[in-house]
C-alpha cells in the first residue's frame, strides 16, 4: 500500500513538472480528496502560482480571465465526481472565445466506475466537442516518460491550431498519499512540444528558429496514416540543420535517410554515445521499440511533434 501512495506522489510531481515545462504558471485549485496527489505535486514543486477557490464554477471563470489577459493557458484542478462538470460554462466560453485553458480532473479507478461508488460520474469525454483534446491518462505507473509526454503535448493543443480548452483526466487508487512526504524534487523529464501545421508545412521559419542553437538533433518521420504531400521539404529541413533523418517504413519514401535505425539503436554503447539535444518528429511515434527506449534514456532531450497526435 505504501508503494502505491509513493507512486501516486511521484506521478503528481511529474505532472507538476510537466505543467511547468509546457508553460503553465498558474493553477486554480478547487480542493477535494481524490486530487490530493496532484495538489501535493504542485505544492512540492513550488514554482507554479496556486489559487485556491472552493467553488469550481467561480474558479473556472477566474482562470479563464487570467488566460484571456495573458494569452497563455491557465490550469484548473478539481476532485472526482460532479466537481469537474461545473467547469462546463467556462469551457464553452473558452471554445468560442479561443482562450487556452487546461482542465485537470481527478477520477476514481475503473473498478469504481459504473458501480454506484460515491462521488463518481462518467468523466470521460465530459465536455464533448467543446475541448480541443481529451485524454484519460490512467493510473500512475513507473513510466514517467509517458505522462510527461501526454501532459505537455495536450497542453500544446490548447494553443494551436485554434486555442481552447483541453481536458486531462487522472485516476488514482487509495491510499492517495504517503503518511510522510518526501520533499526532495529531483525528477527529470523530456520537454515535449506539439506543433500543428498546414499541408504546406508553413511553420518552417518557427522550426529553424527553435533548432538554431541545438547542434545535436535528429528528424524522425514516424507512422503516417496519410501520405506526406511534400517530403522534399522535410529533406530540405534536415539538410539545412545538418541533422540525420530517420524514416519509419510507413512514414514516407525512404531516400537519402537512415531507414534501419532500429538495428543500431539496439547497441547500448552506440545509443549512449548518440544522445540528442532535440528531436523533431512528423507523424505518430515510430513502431521501433529500441527507438522508444532510447528516448526514455534522454530526459533532457526536447521533443517536438508535428502532425498526427494519435498514439503518441
Amino acid at each position: 500500500m505504501t508503494d502505491r501512495a509513493q507512486q501516486n506522489l511521484a506521478w503528481g510531481k511529474i505532472v507538476a513538472l510537466s505543467l511547468w515545462q509546457a508553460g503553465i504558471r498558474q493553477v486554480c485549485i478547487s480542493p477535494g480528496s481524490r486530487s490530493t496527489p496532484l495538489v501535493l505535486g504542485l505544492y512540492l514543486f513550488n514554482k507554479i502560482e496556486i489559487f485556491v477557490q472552493i467553488d469550481e464554477r467561480s474558479a473556472a471563470f477566474f482562470a479563464l480571465g487570467m488566460a484571456k489577459a495573458q494569452q497563455r493557458p491557465v490550469a484548473l484542478l478539481c476532485t472526482s465526481g460532479s466537481a469537474v462538470s461545473h467547469y462546463f460554462p467556462a469551457v464553452i466560453e473558452a471554445f468560442y472565445s479561443h482562450v487556452p485553458l487546461v482542465i485537470l480532473s481527478a477520477d476514481r479507478p475503473n473498478e469504481l466506475r459504473h458501480c454506484g461508488a460515491q462521488q463518481t460520474i462518467d468523466q470521460l469525454h465530459l465536455f464533448g466537442r467543446y475541448v480541443r483534446s481529451f485524454v484519460d491518462v490512467g493510473l500512475p505507473s513507473e513510466n514517467h516518460h509517458y505522462v510527461a509526454m501526454i501532459v505537455q503535448s495536450t497542453i500544446g493543443l490548447s494553443l494551436q491550431p485554434i486555442p481552447g480548452a483541453v481536458h486531462l483526466n487522472f485516476a488514482f487508487r487509495e491510499p492517495l498519499s504517503p503518511a510522510k512526504l518526501d520533499h526532495n524534487f529531483d525528477q527529470t523529464i523530456p520537454t515535449w512540444q506539439h506543433l500543428t501545421t498546414s499541408k504546406r508545412l508553413d511553420c518552417m521559419d518557427l522550426l529553424l528558429d527553435t533548432f538554431a542553437k541545438k547542434r545535436r538533433g535528429i528528424i524522425v518521420v514516424g507512422v503516417n496514416k496519410k501520405t506526406i504531400s511534400q517530403p522534399n521539404l522535410i529533406h530540405k529541413l534536415a539538410n539545412i540543420l545538418g541533422y540525420p533523418l530517420l524514416i519509419e517504413a510507413t512514414g514516407m519514401p525512404r531516400q537519402n535517410c537512415i531507414s534501419h535505425y532500429d538495428s543500431f539503436l539496439r547497441s547500448e554503447q552506440l545509443a549512449n554515445n548518440l544522445v540528442p539535444e532535440i528531436t523533431l518528429r512528423f507523424g505518430d511515434m515510430p513502431t521501433s521499440k529500441s527507438y522508444r527506449q532510447w528516448l526514455e534514456k534522454c530526459p533532457q532531450c526536447q521533443q517536438i511533434t508535428i502532425g498526427s497526435y494519435e498514439n503518441t
